[in-house]
């Protein structure tokens, strides 16, 4: 027996309230915030600007750079970390299966929280006794200034990034291979296909509908990174690593006051993420077309 639709109804409208209460709210209200100067250090008279704060973005040679940075931030991570997870996902499936206390082993860096794996790897990376320079002078390597260099810095955000959640893609993709049927595989090797043929025409066009959800986490994750960015570096040196979140935290909270800049700023991610993520998804309905 269905139930009316009154009932339907009933148990649908709290889940609306609380959606526009805690995302519908806030967004319109930046879109409102984004259309004027408010300004938070200065009095002056708020006056309706319209679409001059998202004008004055693509003139901002900061603003753009903080674009590029976050474009290049989230390449270099989600691409390492699809890579890395899919392969190690796929060798740990093959030599563990779907072991529990693997999956145990590999959530710890994914449960860490953003703030404390930044200081960690603030540790690593210390000119004078982190593990890193460590590392290379016991190779014969000179050190480096991993955190104080414009070349090095980004990369070395990155790293940490794929420290903490190519596990994640890992465990994505263990849960993918886990529903394909073992007989495939059998039947592939019966008839001589190695280890990489296998992964590369068996493992990967099979469980790439799965994985692809992982990597459109990913991206969205990557673009709104903040924490870990901002505890390494602070968008230093310079603003080699100031990605848009930290720009627009600094030009409308800390530094600027510009908050209906920080505003536009902010709306234009947002828009580029609704793009990739729906690249994405129409890259998934292709797949499994």
């Amino acid at each position: 027996m269905r139930a009316p639709a009154t009932t339907k109804l009933l148990f649908i409208v709290p889940a609306v309230l609380a959606l526009a209460g805690t995302a519908l709210f806030p967004f319109f209200f930046s879109v409102y915030m984004s259309l004027f100067n408010y300004n938070l250090f200065l009095p002056i008279k708020v006056s309706f600007q319209g679409m001059k704060n998202f004008i004055e973005i693509f003139h901002d040679t900061r603003a753009l750079n903080s674009f590029k940075v976050t474009a290049t931030f989230v390449a270099l991570a989600v691409i390492s970390e699809s890579l890395l997870g899919l392969l190690l996902g796929y060798l740990i499936m093959g030599s563990f299966g779907n072991s529990p206390i693997i999956t145990v082993l590999l959530l710890f860096p994914v449960m860490i929280p953003q703030a404390t794996t930044g200081l960690l790897w603030r540790l690593i990376y210390q000119p004078l006794f982190g593990i890193a320079n460590l590392f290379l002078s016991c190779v014969g390597l000179s050190p480096l200034a991993w955190l104080s260099h414009p070349k090095t810095a980004l990369i070395s955000i990155v790293i940490a990034d794929v420290w903490q959640w190519t596990p994640f893609m890992i465990l994505i993709a263990i849960a993918g291979l886990s529903v394909i049927p073992t007989e495939i595989f059998e039947a592939a090797s019966i008839d001589g296909a190695s280890g990489w043929r296998r992964f590369i025409y068996i493992a990967c066009p099979l469980v790439w509908p799965i994985y692809s959800i992982g990597i459109a986490f990913r991206v969205i994750d990557c673009l709104r990174t903040f924490n870990l960015i901002f505890i390494m570096t602070k968008g230093g040196p310079g603003i080699s690593t100031e990605t848009v979140d930290i720009y627009a935290y600094l030009e409308g909270i800390a530094q600027g006051g510009r908050i209906s800049y920080a505003c536009a700023l902010s709306l234009i991610l947002l828009v580029l993420t609704v793009i990739f993520v729906t690249m994405i998804l129409r890259k998934i309905r292709v797949g499994e077309g």
